[in-house]
């Protein structure tokens, strides 16, 4: 393995709070693509695109035989939802959640389980809610094209 050198001014470390080489190596890569690329680094918090970040409900639910799809982070796995695994809400209840109701293109992030596993949500997924256990992102698509 080589030993990789990055430099970073003192205001850059105060700025960030951090002095941790591998963040400021990432970040200095971003700049010199940046500089470089016909492409825009947008990075997650950026409020050009970041429109909502939300949880779902932190009391437990009552599931029925059908009704909603509620997805648990354990349905959440690395770009894909899994659609068998029979969690349902009445739609009652899926009013009651109006903030951690899904729509087509949420970006679903796991905060337990396989942390950090990733999926869109599919244009044809239909009426859906999450648990507290899974982050609902939500971006401004029309900012991006």
């Amino acid at each position: 393995m080589a030993i990789q050198v990055t430099n970073t001014s003192i205001i850059e470390v105060k700025k960030s709070d951090r002095f941790e080489p591998r963040y400021h190596h990432v970040f200095n890569k971003f700049d010199e693509y940046e500089k470089t690329s016909k492409f825009e680094i947008l990075r997650f918090g950026d409020k050009k695109i970041l429109q909502k970040v939300t949880d779902g409900e932190h009391a437990g639910q009552t599931f029925v035989d059908k009704g909603i799809r509620f997805v648990k982070n354990s349905a959440v796995k690395d770009f894909t939802i899994n659609l068998f695994d029979g969690f349902f809400i009445t739609e009652e209840k899926h009013k009651q959640q109006k903030r951690s109701a899904l729509k087509p293109l949420d970006i679903l992030f796991t905060t337990i389980g396989h942390l950090g596993a990733t999926a869109i949500v599919p244009e044809n997924f239909g009426e859906a809610n999450i648990n507290q256990n899974v982050v609902k992102i939500k971006i401004m698509l029309r900012n991006l094209y």
